[in-house]
């Protein structure tokens, strides 16, 4: 029974170092797109604020 256990923790460790670094391939892959991204370094637009008209009868 001994033996039938750490088996299973062996497996689902190599599964979960797998998953791990799966996940962590994954978001340094992401983090180094974003950084080369080109639009990250432009400066967007800025819109004026809509403001509502008010009816300024006092």
């Amino acid at each position: 029974m001994t033996t039938f256990l750490l088996s299973i923790l062996l497996l689902f460790t190599i599964f979960a170092a797998f998953a791990f670094g799966v996940a962590m391939g994954y978001w340094v892959i992401c983090g180094v797109l974003n950084l080369f991204h080109p639009n990250r370094t432009l400066k967007k637009p800025s819109s004026a604020p809509a403001l509502a008209p008010t009816v300024g009868g006092d």
